[in-house]
């Protein structure tokens, strides 16, 4: 068959063996190069040596201490070891008394209620206001909330915690579970919302809400103080108030308004116990409440507004400790955790 010169050398070119270039080899592998532990190490081997003298130390003044008095006569042996019994005897008791002490301070103060209403579930799994982030966020603050009230029952002014609405089958509750001697608190559990479980003293019940109108200026102990348990990155906007609206109850929100926060009257539920257990214990001291000293105390800088910094300058006070209504937000460490 004839071919035509065209023809033939793209026939020829087809036909030709393949001049293609090796492949290039691949880039040689260096491995990465090792993460400089030395100082962390000689940091962590330092702890140690230390707490191994240490362990040392007292085991050698143990046995010294053990060594004298087996040199004594045997009468004076069973009086020292009369005396060692009987000083952790009185120890023992005297952590049972203050721990009885402290359970009936903190169970028999007025009410401070979290409203944990927002925190159901409509199955086991799902909580209908709140993510899986914001219901641990909530049970966090619930135990820095607790801790708070457990350390003014030292001083004698705390409330008695109510959590309403704590359902067995709530997520928030299996959160609360996890937390070590949780079922050793000295609060009150319900799983009946707040209604129900306060029906003959509603007239007493005040739930606070940022929206409220009402200042809450003083505090009473037969009030009933209702903090909203809502963690709901602004999704719900005046849902306490909403809340208090449908059940036909009073509100009220702290007195701090216009510059006295940095940017938002909503603060979060471990806030808002802080900020009642001090206004409670300079209310007890000197019989009236310094709202503004109250936050410079304890609010910290990124919540506290030109009136609260100006007052811990006047104090001497620095904003920078634990941080007003009823509903709840994450703290710092909590924002950064979430974004």
């Amino acid at each position: 068959r004839d071919i035509s010169p065209a023809h033939a050398e793209v026939a020829t070119f087809a036909a030709a063996p393949s001049a293609a270039a090796p492949p290039a080899a691949p880039p040689a592998i260096t491995a990465a190069p090792e993460a400089d532990y030395s100082d962390y190490e000689r940091y962590q081997q330092a702890k140690r040596d230390k707490k191994r003298r240490k362990q040392e130390r007292r085991a050698e003044e143990f046995a010294a201490a053990r060594a004298a008095e087996a040199a004594l006569p045997q009468e004076e042996q069973d009086a020292a070891r009369a005396r060692r019994w009987q000083v952790t005897r009185d120890r023992i008791t005297s952590q049972k008394q203050e721990r009885a002490l402290r359970s009936d301070r903190m169970l028999g103060g007025p009410a401070l209620v979290v409203d944990l209403w927002y925190a159901r579930s409509s199955d086991a799994a799902v909580c209908d206001f709140m993510s899986g982030r914001e219901i641990r966020s909530l049970s966090q603050q619930i135990m820095l909330s607790y801790a708070a009230n457990s350390t003014a029952a030292v001083s004698g002014a705390p409330f008695c915690l109510h959590l309403t609405s704590l359902s067995p089958t709530a997520p928030v509750y299996e959160r609360l579970a996890k937390i070590s001697g949780f079922d050793g608190w000295h609060l009150k559990q319900h799983a009946e919302p707040l209604e129900e479980v306060f029906a003959e003293s509603r007239r007493h019940l005040i739930y606070l809400s940022a929206d409220a109108t009402e200042e809450l200026t003083t505090l009473n102990d037969e009030d009933i103080l209702i903090v909203g348990g809502l963690v709901d990155r602004n999704r719900h906007p005046g849902a306490s108030e909403a809340r208090a609206a449908g059940l036909g109850l009073r509100t009220a929100r702290l007195p701090l308004t216009g510059d006295a926060l940095a940017s938002t009257r909503v603060l979060t539920t471990v806030h808002v116990v802080q900020l009642l257990l001090a206004a409670r214990a300079q209310q007890a001291a000197s019989g009236a409440i310094d709202w503004l000293q109250v936050a410079a105390e304890v609010l910290p800088a990124r919540k506290a507004g030109k009136r609260i910094k100006k007052t811990s300058e006047e104090l001497d006070l620095d904003v920078d400790g634990p941080s007003a209504s009823g509903e709840t937000r994450p703290t710092g460490s909590e924002e950064k955790e979430e974004k």
